[in-house]
């Protein structure tokens, strides 16, 4: 099986076109925030159940659907949340949110890491 985007040819199997999507920066990026929205449903997750919150009663404090806060930790989201919504999440379950930046690894390090997925 072959693969094309915008009629050019991307490679003559999976793991190709794998390796090619890997070199795109625009594809390691949305990797990245795709990654990030996982571990933020997983930590809004830990955060309701440790403030004894059902989804429903979450969203009741924040004045929003049910549906909202099963999106932020759905196994697979489809988007990323905004430190607006992230911030009110976190207040809403008594806690408060750190914004961290670190350097990025080593370029070694990065190239084992993209072997993850």
């Amino acid at each position: 099986m072959e693969f094309y985007v915008n009629r050019e040819r991307l490679g003559g199997s999976i793991d190709e076109l794998r390796e090619e999507l890997r070199a795109e920066p625009d594809y390691r990026l949305a990797r990245r925030l795709h990654d990030m929205a996982v571990m933020i449903g997983r930590r809004v997750a830990s955060m309701r159940t440790e403030a004894d919150l059902t989804q429903a009663k979450l969203a009741d404090r924040l004045g929003v659907d049910q549906s909202l806060i099963a999106r932020l930790e759905a196994k697979n989201p489809t988007r990323v949340p905004t430190l607006y919504t992230i911030a009110r999440v976190a207040d809403a379950c008594g806690y408060d949110v750190d914004l961290v930046f670190r350097p990025k690894a080593s370029a070694a390090h990065a190239e084992r890491a993209q072997h993850v997925y």
